[in-house]
């Protein structure tokens, strides 16, 4: 069971157990889905595209996030911030 609120299941099947491979590192990634980054809102409105990698929890309405990267968020410092993880 996946996400707290919903009832995501999923099921995992073993198909075949084989030898390791010796020039594999384990474990690996088989496969892994794009992070979709998204830009700092400050710097947007400047005209720039900076990653964010913090929200402000203080300034965010609830269909409207600022998110921020790390120059824009030393001005909400006394804001409640939190890391984006992508």
């Amino acid at each position: 069971v996946y996400d707290f609120g919903d009832w995501i299941e999923h099921i995992i099947e073993l198909k075949a157990i084989g030898d390791p491979q010796a020039d594999v590192e384990y474990p690996r990634i088989v496969d892994r889905n794009k992070p979709r980054y998204r830009n700092c809102t400050e710097c947007a409105l400047a005209g720039k595209k900076t990653r964010a990698i913090w929200s402000c929890y203080t300034c965010s309405e609830p269909d409207d996030p600022v998110l921020l990267c790390d120059k824009c968020a030393q001005d909400h410092e006394d804001h409640y911030l939190e890391e984006i993880r992508y």
